[in-house]
């Protein structure tokens, strides 16, 4: 199943994303999932469990008494609970893969969540991984705790700083090109918004902002795609056909 954020729940993950670049998966409660607390482990959460040597669930016996405990931390607006979840299959023929949340019906009835409110789940990364909870729907924690759980994100960081100060620049209108009066190059339009950033022209491997973003400018009337994602088909019949990867998409 696929659990949508609203809108309002979208500015919520991007905020924990200044914080956290670890994977995460979405869970959206139902009363079902609350009262019984025999919830199931989607694939995405299954990979993100056994990604972080925290359990493979192909390698359990059926049965909840087989099943692998682990720390886990509730963080919301006001505490951090710790608390624990447990891995395991249900004692079926399909043995399906299920998880609970200790505490669960007792988060409901001290309001720290609500029916329908979706949670983002994620994993630590040291030498104890553990399963970390956020409603990001309702008691939504703060900056400061989400600091103290998860640090801050470098990138994210320097990129608080930078989106204002190109956004002012863009607002101001035309700019002259720095280096005056002469021929036009390609290259005129990076120097010019590096010095409108205060950015000092070097020959550094580094990255041209806070040595964290690389910023790259080009002269142009309509918008560019900056980003693409394609398919890796390495390995596939597609690539039997294809030798030239590059010859693989239009």
């Amino acid at each position: 199943m696929i659990f949508t954020p609203y809108d309002d729940e979208i500015k919520v993950i991007n905020n924990i994303h200044k914080h956290n670049n670890n994977e995460y998966t979405l869970l959206r409660l139902t009363p079902t999932m609350i009262d019984k607390n025999n919830i199931d482990a989607n694939a995405l959460f299954r990979d993100l469990l056994f990604n972080k040597n925290i359990v493979d669930y192909e390698s359990l016996a059926n049965g909840a008494s087989n099943g692998v405990m682990n720390n886990a931390l509730f963080l919301c607006n006001d505490m951090q609970l710790e608390t624990k979840m447990n891995f395991y299959r249900v004692a079926n023929t399909r043995g399906d893969r299920r998880f609970s949340i200790y505490g669960i019906k007792k988060l409901l009835n001290n309001r720290k969540i609500n029916v329908d409110d979706l949670l983002y789940l994620t994993v630590t990364v040291d030498q104890n991984p553990k399963v970390v909870i956020i409603n990001v729907t309702n008691n939504i924690p703060t900056e400061l705790e989400l600091k103290q759980v998860f640090g801050i994100d470098d990138i994210a960081d320097s990129a608080s700083r930078l989106i204002p100060l190109v956004k002012k620049i863009a607002q101001e209108g035309y700019h002259k090109n720095s280096k005056g009066i002469g021929k036009v190059s390609p290259k005129d339009a990076g120097d010019t918004l590096e010095a409108l950033l205060g950015i000092k022209t070097n020959n550094s491997p580094d990255a041209d902002f806070e040595g964290k973003i690389e910023i790259k400018t080009k002269t142009a009337k309509t918008l560019d795609t900056l980003f693409t994602l394609r398919p890796q088909f390495d390995g596939t019949t597609i690539a039997e056909y294809e030798i030239k990867d590059r010859s693989r998409v239009s």
